[in-house]
């Protein structure tokens, strides 16, 4: 399958294109959803404040977090410590800004 990530979030999660549809994966879960087969409907909508905004993509997490820990670089992503696959928790407060490359190994690894 050839796939072409298109966006990435503070956490990590990358939507992409494949499959002839803009897809994500989040990455703390390791689960993928098929968002739009359409880029006007992804940057017109789905992108839009809302529920994806809100509960797929963690803006209210991210807006706690922006103060605490300063924005990621654009190598680093925010992560939860421990990870969610090692039993940490989905909170604020665990978040920490990691290597991205070296995130995502770690969690490609812990979710196979």
């Amino acid at each position: 399958m050839d796939a072409e990530v298109i966006l990435r979030t503070g956490f990590g999660d990358m939507i992409y294109w494949a499959n002839s549809a803009f897809q994500l994966v989040d990455v703390d879960y390791g689960e993928h959803s098929t968002l739009t087969a359409r880029a006007e409907v992804l940057f017109e909508y789905v992108l839009c404040p809302g529920e994806l905004l809100e509960k797929v993509l963690d803006e209210p997490i991210f807006k706690k977090a922006l103060p605490r820990l300063g924005p990621p670089a654009p190598d680093e992503c925010y992560g939860y410590v421990p990870a969610i696959a090692l039993g940490g928790t989905h909170e604020p407060s665990n978040l920490k800004r990691v290597k991205l490359n070296e995130h995502l190994s770690i969690l490609s690894q812990l979710l196979k």
